[in-house]
């Protein structure tokens, strides 16, 4: 991710067993682990990136 060649996301869509509790989650892990990630990195390239999530 930091080098902008890796985008976490599942095949096709978020299987249906997965709860929308789960899926908050996994959301709210993804946007940290992003940030983290990404703060070398211009601040506004990842605002627009979690924009999108």
């Amino acid at each position: 991710m930091r080098t902008g060649g890796y985008f976490p996301s599942v095949d096709h869509q978020t299987p249906p067993e997965v709860s929308l509790a789960n899926y908050r989650i996994y959301m709210r892990l993804f946007r940290e682990y992003m940030e983290r990630a990404t703060r070398e990195h211009d601040s506004s390239t990842v605002t627009s990136i979690l924009r999108l999530t």
